[in-house]
């Protein structure tokens, strides 16, 4: 048990992590368990030389995860490594291949075709030192039933399709420049890859990986995946991965997670109802050029959609328009600001009330400043004059909001509040009315919020300001005859000033 807990999973093959060797020095009785317990010795690397020997003596018939790095300048005795590991290939539970050349690959290629079948081959991990590196299409063609996981980096496309039949996990990686293939390509290879359970593709390059060739476009073409649970898509410089995405026909997803840029240059292409019908909760975390949405069920944590988008135009136009058919079923929606300064251009009231017409169903909504440096006090008052609006022909906004909670908010008003008079107020597109004077002030917006909620017989079950800053008992107690309940409570609102909202 000792020598199992000192084995390492992240890298077992460098000094640094094969902490257990340390412990066969403790006692002859140590080292003779050590030397009779195989699987200690499985994890081997052909760059040791002349080692390699002793591991693969020492290891037995227990399954091998071998790594080997296939150059033309291989030096002589770690190709004397390669050849004696190349014998054991028929044992070897996962293999990870750095190449830069293809003629040790087609030995590799060779043995497992000799073996046939009996091949314990689980994990298959090809990784290239050189860019645009291509795969002879000749080779891996015969099909490994026990293969489970793939992983090529900084490989071409197209990829053996013996390899691709049987595997439940596939991973995609490119920190160089390939080929660039077509979104055509990319589907069909995708369409041979029907039992996968985890996807995930990963480009590291600032370019656009998947040709968008409008003479090629494969309009009404679906992939249906009917075995994915887990997709990550990660493509910061473009869209693309939305535009395959939506060429994907998948179940309800336990993970999905995208990275990639929206703008107006490329076109924001929305997400498809498929992917956003499953949830009902929501998370936005806007900063500076940079958009993060998280969406989850309530009552299925395990569900979740994590998309982060580099914005380089508007981040709230993005926010709606990638994700349109998602708003219907939301319940709770949660928005968290992290802007250093005031935005050039706070987000006005018609806004807010493009959005808020599509939330049906809203009963929770939360706003925080994560700074807390009053850069968001003015766009926290237009969400309240946009929420405070007249109903139109599509109803009240938000008939259903019982719950609003606000923090790092600044309430230090301009005005003392008993200067305002209710009845002479009123909600117009640049904040609040009162005589000839039009005010953006978060308070005034949250006083007639919640007073224009009461009269519409939508008044709300809960407002919660507790980590707002300047909270005072006369706002307070101003308040709270138009809300079933207020947090702070009056005479409890010292205790809250400075609080940080951390989501």
């Amino acid at each position: 048990m000792i020598f199992v807990l000192t084995q390492a999973d992240i890298s077992p093959w460098t000094n640094e992590f094969r902490k257990w060797i340390y412990c066969t020095h403790v006692s002859r009785r140590w080292r003779r368990v050590s030397l009779a317990f195989n699987h200690l010795w499985t994890s081997i690397d052909t760059t040791w030389g002349s080692i390699v020997t002793t591991f693969i003596h020492r290891s037995g018939n227990a399954p091998l995860i071998l790594r080997m790095d296939l150059r033309p300048d291989t030096w002589w005795l770690e190709s004397q490594a390669i050849n004696m590991a190349l014998t054991h290939i028929s044992r070897t539970r996962e293999l990870y291949l750095r190449v830069e050349g293809v003629e040790e690959l087609t030995k590799i290629s060779t043995q497992l075709l000799q073996i046939g079948l009996q091949t314990s081959l689980e994990v298959l991990d090809f990784q290239s030192g050189v860019s645009s590196f291509e795969l002879p299409r000749d080779i891996f063609k015969q099909t490994h039933g026990s293969l489970r996981s793939l992983t090529f980096t900084n490989v071409c496309s197209p990829y053996p399709p013996a390899l691709l039949g049987n595997i439940t996990s596939l991973r995609i990686i490119w920190t160089q420049r390939p080929g660039s293939p077509h979104l055509v390509s990319f589907l069909d290879m995708l369409d041979q890859c029907s039992n996968i359970v985890e996807f995930e593709f990963c480009d590291k390059m600032s370019w656009d990986p998947l040709q968008m060739d409008p003479g090629r476009w494969p309009w009404q073409r679906m992939i249906c995946l009917r075995h994915l649970r887990r997709l990550s898509l990660t493509n910061p410089p473009s869209p693309s991965v939305i535009h395959l995405l939506n060429h994907l026909s998948l179940p309800a997803l336990h993970s999905l997670k995208i990275s990639c840029c929206a703008n107006d240059y490329w076109g924001i292409p929305s997400i498809q109802p498929a992917f956003t019908s499953a949830y009902d909760s929501c998370r936005v975390e806007m900063s500076k050029n940079d958009l993060h949405v998280v969406f989850t069920h309530i009552a299925n944590p395990d569900l979740i959609m994590d998309v982060r988008l580099r914005i380089l135009q508007n981040d709230f136009d993005a926010f709606r328009s990638v994700f349109p058919d998602g708003f219907p079923l939301l319940t709770s929606l949660c928005f968290s600001f992290s802007f250093p300064t005031v935005p050039s251009e706070p987000y006005q009231t018609t806004t807010w009330i493009s959005l808020l017409q599509s939330l049906p169903n809203l009963h929770d909504l939360k706003f925080g400043d994560l700074y807390g440096n009053g850069t968001c006090d003015q766009t926290a008052a237009t969400l309240l004059n946009a929420l405070s609006s007249e109903p139109n022909t599509s109803g009240h906004i938000c008939p259903k909001l019982r719950s609003v909670s606000f923090a790092n908010i600044s309430l230090s008003p301009d005005v003392p509040m008993k200067e305002v008079d209710s009845t002479n107020a009123r909600i117009s597109a640049t904040g609040i009315k009162l005589g000839h004077r039009s005010v953006i002030n978060f308070n005034y917006s949250l006083w007639a919020f919640v007073i224009s909620r009461s009269r519409q017989r939508m008044r709300l079950a809960q407002l919660d300001i507790s980590e707002c800053q300047h909270v005072d008992d006369p706002l307070l107690e101003s308040l709270a005859p138009y809300v079933d309940e207020i947090l702070p409570k009056p005479h409890q609102s010292s205790s809250a000033i400075g609080k940080v909202v951390n989501q």
